[in-house]
């Protein structure tokens, strides 16, 4: 069920189902508000909801360090995959949040790269398999 009120000049939208997280958003008006809602009460009902909220909050940079010091170190490669990840964590790419990071900001990381590597390497680079699986098992 939602529940919508006025605060401080916004709307406040608050959807509650059981089984489900409650979900909070805040909106200037009160149609985006109800649209919203009405959205958010139909994925639940359809069962298609998908909670986002976690991964708003974390970076690419948490997510590779995790996986580094988690997944790498039992690997056969792990010296080289080690440092091709170091890169990656100092690189401004994993400052991006989950939520944030888009295919335009992989495609900059590999202009950059490409200035001073082989296309080959580049490919190494973005094809770790942590890309591949930016949830790495929903952060456990």
């Amino acid at each position: 069920m939602a529940y919508m009120h006025k605060r401080n000049g916004r709307w406040h939208v608050e959807v509650r189902k059981k089984g489900f997280p409650n979900i909070y958003k805040s909106f200037f008006d009160k149609g985006s508000a109800s649209k919203f809602a009405r959205d958010v009460e139909s994925k639940m009902e359809r069962n298609v909801f998908e909670d986002y909220s976690g991964a708003s909050g974390t970076t690419l940079k948490e997510i590779l360090i995790k996986y580094r010091d988690e997944k790498t170190v039992l690997k056969k490669g792990a010296n080289s995959e080690t440092s091709k990840i170091n890169l990656l964590i100092r690189h401004k790419i994993g400052l991006n949040s989950l939520m944030r990071l888009k295919s335009h900001h992989i495609y900059k990381l590999m202009k950059e790269l490409s200035l001073t590597r082989k296309e080959s390497t580049v490919n190494k680079y973005v094809n770790i398999r942590v890309f591949a699986n930016v949830s790495f098992n929903n952060m456990n």
